[in-house]
């Protein structure tokens, strides 16, 4: 299910998926660019920032987890933050 949203520099949208465990990154005409899969499964917030814009900040949640599937993953999803590096430019202004 889609949650937080942020548009990079290149005016493509990043959305983060609650259950989905990934941020996906659409083109402006809605095109799926990219998805980075993530080790947690419910994806919350995306923020980019760093001196260059191209860091991506990740929140989560452990919200209706069990205790199995918040021992099978290696994020301590409470509350957690997590960042990223774009490759391709994608968050630089």
């Amino acid at each position: 299910m889609p949650d937080g949203v942020v548009v990079d520099a290149q005016d493509h949208l990043w959305v983060g998926f609650w259950a989905g465990g990934c941020a996906r990154r659409f083109a402006p005409d809605g095109t799926l660019v990219t998805e980075v899969r993530l080790p947690c499964a419910n994806v919350t917030k995306l923020a980019l920032g760093g001196p260059d814009l191209r860091t991506a900040y990740v929140t989560t949640a452990r919200a209706g987890l069990s205790a199995a599937e918040l021992a099978a993953q290696p994020w301590p999803v409470a509350c957690s933050a997590s960042a990223w590096r774009c490759r391709d430019g994608c968050c630089r202004r």
